[in-house]
């Protein structure tokens, strides 16, 4: 159960955070990426998500973004990071390592 400061917290948070990449991720199948566009996630996600607990930050992106995986393992660790602790903030855990904004 989340305390009352978690759920302030994730009223908080933007409803989207767009990531602007320092490089483009090169996407064999289809247009490049210059941008990690997120958006809160549904709980249909969340729940396809929960399942996976060995690459809980690659698969949240891959399942909110859309992206493929394989270009999911292209990102930066920063811009990774900063995706990874925007989608943990909707979680009961919260970010991983500090404020996404």
């Amino acid at each position: 159960m989340m305390t009352d400061k978690q759920v302030d917290a994730m009223m908080a948070l933007p409803d989207t955070l767009s990531i602007p990449l320092r490089s483009p991720i090169k996407n064999p199948g289809g247009n490049d990426y210059s941008s990690l566009d997120l958006q809160e996630p549904t709980a249909g996600q969340l729940m396809a998500i929960a399942k996976r607990t060995d690459d809980f930050g690659e698969f949240a992106i891959h399942v909110v973004a859309g992206w493929p995986l394989s270009c999911v393992r292209q990102l930066p660790a920063r811009e990774f990071r900063r995706a990874v602790d925007y989608l943990l903030s909707f979680t009961n855990g919260g970010p991983a390592t500090g404020p996404v904004a």
